[in-house]
């Protein structure tokens, strides 16, 4: 069957979901709401810019729950980067992972499949007015 931007779907398959809240404190009930809405339930929804642009105090993980998902996150306890969070349905199979290369506001895990297969889930946010320089060998 034909899914989502014109692309293949089958059945039981990942649907993920992506957001850039820009301070996901004030925006918690629309996502909700925009989730509800959907026909398929995403089992991954991942969002940037959790943290608003000038925070005076870092939120807590506990204020990012949501009824079906585990939470995952980075960067929210502390000056730098503006957070990201990784909802995973409560089903799936997953852990931290932590790739090789630089620091950066990202979020990574690790997700178990059938057998011994595995599948890595990531989520990078990178501001706009950065400059990333990149290098080739």
């Amino acid at each position: 069957m034909t899914g989502r931007h014109g692309c293949v779907v089958r059945q039981n398959a990942h649907y993920p979901t992506t957001m850039n809240a820009d301070c996901l404190l004030n925006k918690r009930a629309e996502l909700k709401i925009r989730i509800a809405q959907l026909p398929v339930k995403p089992d991954i929804i991942a969002v940037v810019e959790v943290k608003a642009k000038n925070c005076n105090e870092f939120p807590l993980l506990s204020e990012f729950t949501m009824e079906g998902y585990e939470v995952h996150s980075v960067n929210l306890n502390t000056e730098y980067g503006r957070g990201v969070i990784l909802y995973t349905a409560l089903w799936m199979k997953v852990s931290p992972y932590s790739p090789d290369g630089p620091e950066l506001d990202s979020l990574w895990l690790l997700m178990k499949l059938n057998d011994k297969d595995k599948l890595i889930l990531g989520c990078v946010y990178r501001s706009p007015s950065s400059f990333v320089k990149i290098m080739s060998t």
